[in-house]
């Protein structure tokens, strides 16, 4: 004879085999089960615990529930016996953030020496700066207009002088311990970049044009004395115009960029000998 099974002994076995039998004692409190995901009480009470939530369904469900939050990551970071311990927790999160963006900018953001380094690693710069005359291009004064004829040995600025050097593409001596003029050097070799490459259609080299001019507008008062700082961040703004404005064709554009650049050698000459 077949054996059957009636429609309640079946529905006890599914209940059997997906639901833990109900416990109502000993279940173990909200401080004892936090600790046990936490990982946080002894062997003992752990053994206690992995054999209460396998019998009592409300404690596995809690569990679960609970461990699953605990896994899913920096959540657990906030994870406080009370309030004022969370509010530490944050803070010190903020502090440590705070540091870490500080850190990023003092060891990673370049500075004007690696920026003009790396644009005379571009070929199209060392070509172009070993074929461009620029001094010879400029409407600079002549040593009698600047200084009087009875004058006329008169040594000029020294920030000039290294402005000059880097804009004929001379070397920078070894021996230089002296930042600003140093400086002073590396916005020569920038302004004879820009002006010989300037109609070379090269976007790598057009963004880095755009970084050295971003870093020397933010920049420009710790590198330089404070007058020479305000004149250079006004012919930046000049030539980022002059760039901007499509109504002006390249060979204009080159020609107005040199005209910003004479203006700001005309300064470096003079600001020393007037005052």
């Amino acid at each position: 004879m077949k054996h059957t099974i009636s429609d309640n002994q079946l529905l006890g076995l599914v209940l059997a085999v997906t639901k833990k039998p109900q416990l109502t004692s000993r279940c173990p409190s909200k401080t004892m089960m936090r600790n046990f995901i936490h990982q946080r009480i002894n062997k003992e009470n752990e053994r206690f615990m992995w054999e209460h939530i396998n019998q009592c369904q409300a404690c596995y469900d809690n569990w679960k529930d609970k461990k699953n939050s605990f896994d899913f990551g920096i959540m657990n970071f906030f994870q406080a016996d009370d309030y004022s311990q969370t509010i530490w927790k944050l803070a010190a999160c903020l502090v440590i953030g705070f540091l870490s963006v500080q850190m990023y900018q003092y060891y990673f953001t370049p500075d004007l020496e690696s920026l003009i380094h790396k644009l005379y690693q571009n070929p199209v710069v060392q070509k172009q700066v070993s074929d461009t005359d620029l001094l010879d291009q400029l409407n600079l004064p002549s040593d009698a207009q600047l200084f009087g004829f009875n004058n006329i040995k008169q040594a000029k600025p020294l920030k000039y002088q290294w402005f000059i050097a880097g804009l004929t593409n001379e070397t920078l001596p070894e021996t230089t311990d002296n930042k600003t003029f140093q400086n002073f050097f590396l916005l020569g070799q920038w302004c004879l970049a820009l002006e010989s490459t300037y109609e070379e259609e090269n976007i790598s080299l057009q963004n880095i044009h755009e970084d050295i001019m971003k870093h020397l507008t933010q920049k420009s008062s710790e590198y330089f004395p404070k007058n020479d700082s305000i004149i250079i961040n006004q012919i930046i703004e000049k030539i980022q115009s002059i760039i901007a404005n499509n109504e002006y064709r390249p060979s204009s554009k080159r020609k107005k960029i040199r005209i910003a650049i004479t203006t700001l050698i005309h300064h470096l000459l003079v600001s020393e000998v007037i005052g």
